[in-house]
């Protein structure tokens, strides 16, 4: 070894071993419970614990898969405004690092940060639940010392226990509300509730509260969206601006007709003029290939499409229909297992179903 080599090389190790000082060194943060501030798609605050999304007078009355699934913090979210040039967040897990053989950590129990611009939201960073079973996240420090508006998903598929933002001491910290001053209310199946996407943020409703600047309430259950009695009543004391209901995936052998009719006069007597949006029933993605004449979908679709008829007969007003035929595009590629979409189903999803509910919200 030449001596500019030794030096050369005692530099690098100097240098490493600062860096390494400076990333050990230890750094004041004030820290904000979530707790105390307003959590964005949270219907109900007479939960049983702070994060859940069915009050918990109803815990008793809905079924077993919805009890659980009413544990996760889908579609939760926090809006809030900050100076600071160091931001961190800290949160637990009622189930871990909880992952699916078919979704990513990062989706089921992740955060997603997103940061306001003039031409809309910009993607930050994704906290990943990995280490201890206290996560801790720092998406970025030594900024410049600028008011940012950032949003913050919460996991999809997972209960949150805690969860803190971080930021200097001395900066100003700010819960801010959704700059459209709207709310919609997603009903639905795991898809609605999110799966598969790869990151809080890329589930459909929530790509949709993003595009439109609004706030979005989640109430997406996995494998348990039949529009029982009990869910209709509590759709209805919600007071949104738009409802979708998109549960027909989990409907297969349910009088569909005669439950979405149901559902639509239980929010009805409660909300005479609210926006409902009825949305098909996907077209599930290996059809293409394996030339399924897709006898089930049109069959569930038809019963769909006969309450909306009948409403529509009755004068219902506020009722729009959403065909599901282009949601998940055409090329079969939109999904993770044929039925739940990956982020690009998810993208075309929204891309569908935003511009109704934008209707929906205009004046």
């Amino acid at each position: 070894m030449t001596p500019l080599t030794v030096v050369l090389a005692s530099c690098a190790c100097i240098l490493l071993s600062l860096c390494a000082a400076r990333a050990d060194e230890p750094q004041t943060i004030e820290w904000h419970d979530a707790t105390a501030l307003t959590i964005e798609g949270k219907g109900w605050n007479d939960t049983q614990d702070f994060f859940d999304r069915l009050p918990a007078r109803s815990l008793s009355a809905v079924n077993d898969d919805i009890k659980g699934l009413a544990k996760n913090s889908t579609g939760m979210a926090i809006r809030f405004a900050s100076d600071t040039d160091t931001l961190r967040f800290r949160w637990t897990l009622g189930s871990g690092a909880y992952v699916m053989t078919h979704m990513a950590a990062t989706g089921s129990s992740g955060l997603d940060l997103y940061t306001k611009l003039t031409d809309g939201w910009a993607y930050l960073g994704t906290g990943r639940p990995d280490g201890d079973k206290v996560y801790e996240w720092q998406p970025f420090a030594g900024r410049p010392k600028i008011e940012r508006t950032y949003l913050l998903d919460l996991p999809l598929f997972n209960q949150v226990k805690s969860l803190s933002i971080g930021v200097t001491p001395g900066s100003s910290f700010a819960v801010v509300p959704n700059g459209r001053g709207k709310t919609v209310v997603f009903y639905g199946t795991s898809i609605v509730n999110g799966g598969c996407a790869a990151r809080p943020g890329m589930a459909y409703p929530a790509i949709i509260g993003r595009a439109l600047d609004c706030e979005t309430i989640n109430l997406g259950f996995s494998g348990a969206a039949r529009m029982e009695p009990v869910i209709c009543d509590l759709l209805a004391e919600l007071n949104p601006d738009v409802y979708v209901i998109d549960a027909l995936p989990n409907m297969s052998g349910e009088p569909v007709t005669e439950k979405t009719l149901n559902l639509v006069r239980t929010i009805r007597k409660r909300h005479p003029a609210t926006p409902i949006l009825l949305v098909e029933n996907i077209t599930y993605q290996a059809s293409r290939g394996l030339g399924n004449d897709g006898s089930y979908v049109s069959d569930i679709n038809a019963k769909l499409r006969d309450a909306y008829r009948q409403l529509i007969a009755e004068g219902c007003p506020g009722l729009s229909y959403i065909e599901g035929s282009a949601l998940l595009g055409s090329d079969g590629e939109g999904t993770v297992d044929g039925s739940h979409p990956t982020d690009l189903g998810f993208a075309r999803m929204a891309a569908v179903i935003g511009p109704a509910v934008e209707r929906a919200l205009s004046p």
